[in-house]
């Protein structure tokens, strides 16, 4: 029974490595024919040349720009209109307005500020009575004009973000808080900080008092 199992193994191994033989003359033989050596000995392969990188480089580039400029919108390609606002003229239910005059009716500071104290007034007394609902209100309503004024007036936008992160923000930390004794410190910090704006923009006269009675408020 050995005997038998080393006959079939031995000739098992024989048949395994007569396969590999033929497998490797069939590959063998295509590649010499491809090269047209017959007999010919170690072939000889040409030197490697160095890569160019730079080369390289700018073959790449190259064949990415076309695609890049498929991919580019139009209105990415061209360069940025410049239109006079006074030749822009609008068409309107109530006749034609130019782009300048349209322009020119927007609100100022002057309105926005109007609005701004009305706010700041209601907010104070809503927060004294406990309607911090309310005073939360007036908080919302008051940076959102304010953001009418940085659009408007847009050189006035820096002092007016400044002014909002040094003392509208504190400020609606306290109403969050529901703290009135810590509200009423950072408003009046905040009354002193809109009037020196005031007079830093040149405006001095223009002195922010919290009235003395409250607003017809709910």
């Amino acid at each position: 029974m050995r005997e038998q199992k080393r006959i079939l193994y031995t000739g098992g191994l024989l048949f395994v490595f007569g396969i590999i033989v033929l497998l490797t003359a069939n590959v063998a033989v295509p590649q010499t024919e491809n090269m047209g050596v017959e007999n010919a000995g170690p072939s000889q392969q040409p030197p490697l040349q160095p890569l160019n990188i730079q080369q390289i480089q700018q073959q790449q580039q190259q064949q990415q720009q076309p695609q890049q400029q498929q991919q580019q919108p139009q209105c990415c390609v061209s360069p940025a209109l410049t239109i006079n606002p006074e030749e822009l003229i609008i068409n309107t239910s109530h006749g034609n307005i130019t782009l300048a005059q349209l322009a020119e009716i927007q609100p100022g500071l002057g309105t926005v500020m109007m609005e701004y104290a009305n706010r700041f007034w209601s907010m104070y007394y809503a927060a004294k009575s406990g309607n911090w609902d309310l005073a939360a209100y007036q908080m919302k309503e008051a940076l959102e004009i304010q953001e009418v004024g940085e659009t408007t007036r847009p050189a006035r936008a820096p002092m007016l973000k400044a002014f909002e992160s040094s003392f509208l923000d504190p400020l609606n930390n306290t109403i969050n808080a529901k703290n009135f004794s810590a509200f009423q410190t950072t408003y009046n910090d905040t009354v002193g900080g809109c009037n020196g704006c005031h007079a830093a923009s040149g405006f001095p006269y223009i002195n922010y008092t919290l009235p003395s009675s409250p607003p017809n408020i709910p």
